[in-house]
C-alpha cells in the first residue's frame, strides 16, 4: 500500500470517537519506544472538518493545567485541543525536550560538528505521529494542525519549525519564549546552528523565514525570575523575555529581507499578560478565525513555496 493510499485508509476506518468534553489516553510511539498523556478537549460543536490544536506546556511539564486554561476557548473556537504531557522522566531536560532531542544529549555546544540522533528520534518528529494517531482515533477531515506552546513550550514550537522543515503544521505560535534558536550557523548550538549544516540547510531557513509563525508576547513578562536564562548568549538577545522576543522578531525580519524572501510571521503583543500561559490562551483566542482563514488563504503555497506574508504591514 502507498503512503498515499495508508493515509487516506487511516482517515476513512470506522471510529468510535473520543468523548466529548475532557479526557485523556496516552500515545505510545513506536520509534522511540515512549509513551506521551494526551489530555484532550473536544468541543460539543466538534465535526470532521474542526480545526485541530496542539498545545505544548512549559519546562514545569503541567500539561493538565494547560487543559484546565485552554478547554473554555477551545469550545469558543469548535477546536479539538490536544496537550500532549512529556514527563521529564521519559523525556528529561531541555535536551529530552524542548531541545527535540536533536543533538545527542551531553555534545559539547562548541563541538565543530555537534553529534546528532536519527531524525525518527527526534521529539520533533514525534509530533506528526502523535496527530496521526488522533486521526485513528477521531474521525477528522484535518491533515494538517496548528501548534501553539508557552515558554519552554515555544522553545520547542520555533526550534521545530527549523528543524522540521516537512511536519505537517498549518499555524505556529510561539509564546513568551525565555530565548530563542538564531537561524544563524556563525553561532554555536543550542543557540545557533554552527555545525548541523547537513541537518538545516537554506533552504530550511527560507521556509522557516516565510511560515505563518505567530510570536505572542506579553508585555508585562519583564521579570528576571529563577526560570530566565540568564547565561552571556541568552542576554545577548534582550533583558527578559519581552524585549528577547522583540529583538528576534526584527532580527528575522531583516534576514528575511536580506535573503529577499517574503516574511510569514506576524508580531502579536498581549497588553499586561506576564509569564503566563492561562493569560495568553485569553489573549490569542479572538485572533485564532482570522489566522485560520488566512492559511486557508494560503494553503497552496505551504509546503513547498514561499507564501504571502501574514505580517501586517
Amino acid at each position: 500500500m502507498s503512503i498515499i493510499n495508508m493515509a487516506v485508509s487511516i482517515h476513512a476506518a470506522p471510529q468510535s470517537g473520543l468523548e466529548t468534553g475532557s479526557g485523556e489516553y496516552d500515545y505510545a510511539d513506536p520509534p522511540t519506544g515512549k509513551t506521551v498523556r494526551i489530555y484532550y478537549y473536544k468541543p460539543s460543536g466538534y465535526t470532521p472538518d474542526s480545526h485541530v490544536l496542539i498545545a505544548l506546556h512549559g519546562d514545569n511539564r503541567t500539561a493538565f493545567a494547560y487543559r484546565i486554561e485552554w478547554k473554555a476557548y477551545a469550545e469558543k473556537l469548535g477546536c479539538m485541543l490536544l496537550v500532549p504531557h512529556f514527563s521529564p522522566e521519559e523525556f528529561p531536560g531541555a535536551n529530552g525536550f524542548q531541545f527535540g532531542n536533536v543533538v545527542r544529549d551531553g555534545t559539547d555546544g562548541n563541538a565543530e560538528r555537534p553529534a546528532t540522533n536519527p531524525e525518527e528520534l527526534w521529539v520533533f518528529s514525534l509530533i506528526d505521529r502523535l496527530f496521526d494517531d488522533f486521526s485513528i482515533r477521531e474521525m477528522t477531515n484535518r491533515t494538517r494542525y496548528t501548534i501553539y506552546g508557552h515558554s519552554a513550550g515555544a522553545q520547542f514550537v520555533h526550534r521545530m519549525l527549523l528543524f522540521q522543515g516537512n511536519s505537517r503544521i498549518e499555524l505556529a505560535i510561539a509564546a513568551n519564549a525565555g530565548w530563542y534558536l538564531s537561524p544563524d550557523a556563525a553561532i554555536d548550538w543550542p543557540f545557533g546552528l554552527r555545525g548541523l549544516d547537513a541537518i538545516v540547510k537554506s533552504e530550511n531557513i527560507d521556509r522557516y523565514l516565510s511560515f505563518p509563525l505567530v510570536l505572542a508576547l506579553g508585555d508585562a513578562d519583564l521579570l528576571d525570575d529563577h526560570k530566565l536564562n540568564t547565561s552571556e548568549m541568552a542576554m545577548r538577545q534582550g533583558r527578559n523575555r519581552f524585549e528577547r522576543g522583540n529583538n528576534y522578531f526584527e532580527t528575522c525580519q531583516e534576514m528575511a529581507r536580506n535573503r529577499e524572501i517574503l516574511f510569514g510571521w506576524k508580531r502579536i503583543i498581549a497588553p499586561g499578560v506576564a509569564h503566563s500561559n492561562g493569560g495568553m490562551a485569553g489573549a490569542l483566542a479572538d485572533y485564532y478565525p482570522a489566522l485560520w482563514t488566512a492559511i486557508d488563504v494560503v494553503k497552496p503555497a505551504f509546503p513547498p513555496t514561499v507564501g504571502r506574508s501574514l505580517t501586517e504591514p
